[in-house]
């Protein structure tokens, strides 16, 4: 979760991006989770298994202990797949960052190829194809460029 902001601060629609950003990484929040796991178990549990059927009070209470660890141990799991899918996210994020800058470095060299293109003559025929060769090379960069800014997307939606 972000570094806890008093959201009254905030103008209304930032307010309310913030929430929603929240909302959905709460579970990811071992504090907040563990804060109301103990109502949340007994909800839980008072839905689940009401009472006993044919155990001993003994029995019954063994099965609930049981019972009880199994939980934890899926809202450990739950927990966990939150925050590693939190951290993919903040991982994804960083690779977008990345390439995103290695895009523009590659539009940087294309408009100095491009630059260049527009200066030079026509080849002509008994020389070295200088201009048709940078010609392909502006081209290449522009391409290159654009997949870049694709590849995040691509990776992320398929």
């Amino acid at each position: 979760m972000s570094k806890p902001v008093n959201l009254a601060s905030l103008p209304k629609d930032e307010a309310l991006v913030l929430s929603r950003v929240d909302g959905r990484a709460i579970f990811g929040d071992v504090d907040a989770v563990t804060h109301v796991y103990s109502e949340l178990m007994s909800h839980w549990l008072s839905k689940r298994m009401p009472r006993a059927v044919g155990q001993s009070d003994e029995e019954f209470g063994d099965l609930v202990e049981e019972v009880e660890k199994e939980f934890n141990a899926g809202v450990d799991e739950a927990v966990s797949a939150v925050r590693e899918d939190g951290k993919s996210r903040e991982v994804i994020k960083r690779i977008d960052d990345l390439v995103t800058a290695r895009s523009m470095f590659a539009f940087r060299i294309q408009a100095v190829v491009a630059f260049m293109v527009e200066a030079l003559p026509d080849d002509a025929a008994d020389q070295l194809p200088v201009k048709f060769t940078l010609t392909g090379l502006r081209d290449d960069l522009h391409q290159l460029g654009e997949n870049l800014l694709d590849l995040v997307h691509e990776a992320e939606h398929g």
